[in-house]
């Protein structure tokens, strides 16, 4: 392996760790900024006296009760405790760990549970609001320790709830409704208000992650109607209830054929126009509101940090939103999407809500257009392999062979090239010390040199062709092995300690954190990230095979570039590093073939001195 080559494979090892960061968010957002849906932004509530998202300038403590709110006030976290499935009744049986903020304002025992086969809703009895929204088939990461048993809890904080609703910008979160089951599904809570009747209710499909919703009342004539999502989505994966920092929350607003992803620190934000969803995700999960028309209407939506810190982190934040249009008639209608980002699920609703799943950088020729089309081919891929072998561990190897194949012929080319390069060095050296004092004649016989050996002195050159040609696939591979629920929480025969491949590996669990500069710190202790940098070193010790053993530049490379992807790869997710680890062993087997071959075909020309 050449200089140019090690250079470019760390350049792309670089820029794939970086874009892949807040600090490359940040750069990508402050100096090429995507078409977004016009957002205006405010920090005086007296600039808009119906916002509908009020950030009250009150202690944790006061906003967590959600007193006197005109609607709703600024997102509070805390803890998520997990309501019984038994109607009337209110019980701890799990509790999401998230750093000590305030106590958690208890919730009211007139309570009533809904559900399906995939999902389980608790509703308050005043304002007819979500508490509890658990996926059925997901439980928590294992590193939150609430066993495999518990299902993940969407609302992260049942003090505020989900899907709240409001009249002409009047709150109906304090009024206390009555339910009633109706058939199909159905499930209605009334109340009045002004001695009118308020129906709100619940629509459920069996096998389903979308629950219709719709709010009818004569109130409604002429009127606006509000969807109050005042909780965010609450963290699955983290004992902190931060977000996972390559994959944060975050908060997408689609309108048209625009699309903004915001997941940094804001005061307020209000857009108006028509939209087509809008939706609160996770690192695997997510919440999103559909209107059933699309027609003129407004969003506002809070940031707020789970734990104060120097710096705003995208991982430390949390987002609430709501929607007001004018209501049909005398009803307002939406369809809500309580479940995982998995793209199949996304892709069934038609309403392009897959799009929150892989991004792209715009600045990339174009990339936000095209390189989430890679990413989903790649799952999809993966996905294909898992039905014939299920282990994703083993589709990440075959999609490695298959990329290994697609670019052999560049990469075959470009090793042979590269080795007779490497096995005429010492001619190369006789022909310089011999000429050093005579530039013109060095020259002429460099290129006559090059001529009887049959080697072209650009070709080294081509080494970085499949590189380039490798990046989007192994930035696609990272994406997926980030992003896709589908490999959340799933192990591999390859691999026997790796426990899921989405997560970085902890062969031993750590009580301390280890600090490294540049990371979060290592708390675990993982052989994965060792082996590959092994490799990495029998990889670039064979292609440096013949080389000046005395220069130092070599050296440095032949020892700095394992190390350092060593530490690169530390806390990356497993099944990324078991992709790196095979490609090194496939590139291992194909350098020795070709240093076989060449072996065999060494040069017969005799340097005259």
């Amino acid at each position: 392996m050449n200089k140019d080559k090690i250079a470019m494979f760390a350049l792309i090892i670089a820029t794939l760790l970086f874009f892949q960061s807040p600090v490359g968010d940040s750069v990508v957002a402050k100096f090429f900024p995507a078409k977004n849906v016009p957002v205006a932004d405010s920090t005086n509530a007296a600039d808009q006296p119906e916002a509908l998202l009020t950030k009250v300038a009150a202690p944790a403590s006061a906003r967590l009760t959600g007193e006197d709110s005109p609607i709703v006030d600024t997102v509070a976290v805390a803890a998520t405790p997990a309501v019984t499935d038994s109607t009337n009744s209110t019980t701890a049986d799990s509790t999401v760990a998230v750093a000590p903020v305030a106590p958690v304002a208890p919730i009211k025992p007139d309570t009533t549970t809904i559900e399906n086969d995939r999902i389980r809703l608790v509703v308050a009895g005043d304002g007819a609001r979500i508490i509890s929204a658990k996926l059925k088939r997901y439980s928590y990461a294992k590193e939150m320790g609430h066993g495999d048993s518990i299902p993940v809890e969407l609302v992260a904080d049942p003090a505020r709830g989900f899907a709240g609703a409001a009249i002409n910008n009047q709150s109906l979160n304090k009024s206390i409704f009555v339910y009633a089951k109706g058939a199909d599904g159905r499930h209605t809570f009334t109340t009045l208000v002004n001695g009118v009747e308020v129906k709100k209710s619940f629509v459920f499909a069996d096998s389903s992650y979308v629950v219709g919703y719709e709010l009818e009342s004569a109130l409604l004539k002429g009127a606006s109607a509000s969807i109050l999502f005042s909780s965010g989505i609450s963290e699955t994966e983290t004992k902190d209830n931060w977000g996972m920092t390559r994959n944060p929350r975050l908060l997408s607003i689609k309108s048209g054929k625009d699309l903004e992803k915001i997941n940094k620190k804001f005061d307020r934000k209000s857009v108006a126009g028509k939209f087509d969803w809008v939706t609160m995700s996770s690192a695997y999960f997510a919440v999103a509101v559909m209107p059933s028309s699309i027609q003129d209407g407004a969003v506002e939506a809070l940031s707020e940090q789970i734990t104060p810190a120097p710096k705003d982190k995208p991982g430390n934040l949390i987002y609430s939103f709501a929607h007001t249009a004018n209501a049909v008639g005398s009803k307002s209608n939406y369809d809500i999407y309580f479940g995982p980002t998995k793209i199949t699920e996304l892709q069934a609703l038609n309403v392009g809500l897959n799009k929150t799943v892989f991004s792209g950088w715009k600045l990339f020729f174009g990339a936000n257009m095209w390189f989430p089309a890679i990413c989903e081919f790649t799952l999809w891929l993966m996905n294909a392999f898992f039905i014939v072998f299920h282990d994703y561990g083993i589709a990440i190897v075959l999609i490695t062979v298959i990329l290994r194949l697609v670019t052999f012929p560049l990469t075959q080319s470009s090793m042979k090239s590269m080795s007779k390069m490497r096995d005429l060095q010492p001619k190369l050296q006789a022909v310089q010390e011999k000429y050093k004092n005579n530039p013109q004649m060095l020259q002429a016989k460099m290129i006559e040199l090059y001529r009887e050996e049959g080697v072209n002195p650009l070709s080294s050159l081509g080494g970085c062709i499949p590189m380039l040609l490798q990046m989007p696939i192994m930035i696609a591979v990272y994406n997926v092995v980030s992003k896709a629920v589908e490999l959340r929480g799933k192990s591999t025969v390859l691999v026997p300690w790796v426990k899921d491949l989405s997560q970085k590996e902890a062969l031993i669990n750590l009580p301390f954190t280890i600090p490294v500069p540049f990371t979060s710190g290592y708390d675990t202790i993982a052989l994965l990230p060792l082996i590959m940098a092994v490799l990495m070193f029998v990889q670039t010790k064979m292609s440096m095979k013949g080389a000046n053993s005395n220069d130092p530049n070599q050296m440095m490379m032949l020892y700095m570039m394992p190390v350092m992807m060593f530490f690169m790869f530390y806390n990356m997710p497993a099944g990324l590093t078991v992709y790196f680890t095979f490609s090194s062993i496939l590139q291992i087997v194909q350098q020795y073939f070709v240093d076989r071959a060449n072996a065999k075909k060494s040069s017969s020309v005799t340097i005259v001195k």
